[in-house]
């Protein structure tokens, strides 16, 4: 049981820490966007066909992790992880040339992962139901662009397609009641 001396002691706690949150908020955001900025004159380039569905993908992995918001939208734990995933889109763009059949196979795996976690995720908000499991799923993703583009930006734990397809079949399957409890 909490008394207003504990709950007011975890207030003063907490306002303590807020200027020391809010300048790691900015030091981050101040940092992806910094990485944005540089990035962004590269992102209309011209080019061939494979080139030009790299760009898209990649345009399209930049909307879904910057939308308008994202900082108010994304946790703080997750949020310190953008600079690292804007940095690996930079260096994508630098070893494209180099195997774009690789990188044209792993967009097109990525892509299949990404419309499957998007469909799993409007059923779920439909049924208003929010799975913590399908949500990490989602990171899953840019970490995984991580370690095949970017291997020396390192990923926090291994992984792989294989790993993913593991994860989201124990992720999407159904729970027992016995395991809500």
């Amino acid at each position: 049981m909490r008394t207003k001396v504990a709950f007011n002691a975890r207030v003063a706690k907490a306002k303590s820490r807020l200027n020391d949150v809010a300048q790691e908020v900015c030091r981050v955001v101040a940092d992806i966007l910094a990485q944005y900025v540089e990035l962004r004159p590269r992102l209309n380039l011209r080019g061939v066909p494979v080139w030009q569905r790299a760009m898209t993908d990649i345009r399209n992995q930049l909307k879904a992790l910057l939308p308008p918001g994202f900082i108010a939208l994304t946790p703080l734990v997750r949020l310190r992880e953008f600079p690292r995933y804007v940095k690996a889109v930079a260096m994508r763009l630098d070893k494209f040339s180099i195997s774009p059949t690789k990188d044209a196979q792993w967009q097109q795996e990525i892509q299949s992962w990404w419309q499957a976690w998007q469909a799993r995720m409007a059923a779920d908000a439909q049924r208003g139901v929010f799975e913590p499991r399908v949500d990490e799923f989602r990171w899953m993703l840019e970490e995984l662009r991580v370690s095949l583009w970017a291997q020396q930006l390192k990923t926090p734990y291994p992984i792989s397609f294989k790993r993913l397809a593991r994860y989201w079949e124990q992720a999407t399957a159904p729970r027992s009641s016995a395991g809500n409890r």
